[in-house]
């Protein structure tokens, strides 16, 4: 039965993507405490028995959005979710992807058409990080802002008889740079956020990279980047198996990941390689924003240094 008490402590939410002309809106938790909070509120308002409160995968999406004159949330920025989205909870459902064979999502818990309500809402101002996390953003701001690269002059003609393979995954970035040598860069290994599992599982039979290592060519030295958070560039990482991100050469990712999906992914890039094997970096410190600029500007020093 629902509850009708007032649910204090609003709960802030990462907006990852936003389609205002379709009323589409794909929304995360900031971390594994923020997710919790939300998943009782949930308890508290339809009960024990809803199929999201024992669901690990933390992304809603919310399709039929009705903005009008209320305030759009954007892209890559932290908002409070609107309590009134969650009197409407109960109408979701379990989300199984939308592609012909019926495929899961490694992401989406949870799908709410809100396109037969006519509740306002709005997700109201920005919220900073500090706001967000508190102590603990203050004290990422005090580490170091980057691991130094000392070897700077040592890149070469690397580009020199190398080849650039761009995968087909849809809205998202997969891109491997193959070497004379044999050695590989995998920028980024993300899809569409609409991508099921079984179309990952499709990308994933075409790498020639992923065959390789899992072929056991441990000789080759594979250098994953994730450029930065956004889901549609590491999206797969959910997919592969451990045994192949343990024959990984480096990973090298940005600090501080901004949602619960996000800290995810780097959880099982940590369970499955040795601390020599990573290599994080320091994202700008600009507000609002992912500090996607920190890796991409660096790029040529972290090849310099990988290989």
């Amino acid at each position: 039965m629902r509850s009708t008490e007032a649910t204090p402590d609003p709960v802030p939410v990462f907006i990852e993507k936003i389609e205002k002309g379709s009323g589409y809106i794909l929304l995360d938790f900031p971390n594994e405490k923020h997710h919790g909070s939300f998943l009782e509120k949930v308890r508290a308002n339809v009960g024990e028995e809803h199929p999201i409160l024992n669901d690990k995968r933390s992304m809603i999406e919310l399709t039929g959005v009705h903005f009008g004159k209320m305030r759009v949330p954007r892209e890559g920025c932290y908002y409070y979710l609107p309590d009134n989205i969650l009197s409407l909870i109960d109408q979701g459902e379990p989300y199984q992807g939308i592609d012909d064979a019926g495929g899961h999502s490694n992401i989406i818990a949870f799908r709410l058409d809100l396109s037969g309500s006519n509740l306002p809402f709005s997700f109201g101002r920005a919220l900073s990080k500090k706001a967000v996390f508190g102590k603990e953003y203050e004290e990422r701001e005090a580490e170091p802002g980057m691991i130094p690269i000392d070897e700077f002059d040592a890149i070469k003609s690397w580009a020199e008889g190398t080849t650039l393979v761009a995968m087909n995954v849809g809205q998202g970035n997969w891109n491997e740079v193959h070497f004379k040598d044999g050695n590989v860069i995998l920028y980024d290994i993300g899809a569409s956020v609409r991508f099921t599992a079984k179309c990952i599982d499709s990308v994933i039979r075409r790498s020639k990279i992923i065959r390789v290592l899992n072929e056991g060519e441990a000789a080759i030295k594979c250098t994953l980047i994730i450029s930065h958070w956004d889901i549609d560039h590491y999206q797969a990482i959910f997919q592969v198996d451990d045994a192949w991100i343990r024959l990984l050469h480096k990973v090298i990712y940005m600090a501080h990941p901004p949602t619960r999906t996000s800290e995810r992914a780097l959880e099982k890039i940590v369970a499955n390689t040795h601390f020599r094997q990573r290599i994080e970096v320091a994202p700008c410190s600009r507000e609002p924003g992912r500090g996607k600029s920190s890796v991409l500007h660096t790029l040529y020093k972290i090849m310099a240094y990988t290989y």
